[in-house]
């Protein structure tokens, strides 16, 4: 069975991580241009986010909203 969602790359980083989000970013960026007609599309399931809570409690915090929709915009979670 084949899924109409398009696979993820989401990437949530926080202080302790923060020198791994930016080569993550850029990485992004590279392989999907701005000029790309499916930038816009693409770039909500492909991005970094900063969470406003400690490393360890992403999984508990944004794993459920993730599993839902893994496009979505995250509670409290901010572009990196």
């Amino acid at each position: 069975m084949r899924s109409i969602f398009p696979p993820t790359n989401r990437y949530i980083g926080g202080t302790r991580t923060q020198n791994y989000s930016l080569p993550v970013k850029q990485s992004i960026a590279h392989l999907i241009p701005a000029s790309s007609s499916n930038a816009a599309l693409l770039a909500d399931w492909y991005r970094v986010d900063r969470p406003t809570v400690a490393h360890g409690n992403i999984p508990r915090r944004y794993g459920w909203a993730l599993l839902g929709d893994a496009s979505a915009n995250l509670p409290n979670a901010f572009a990196s």
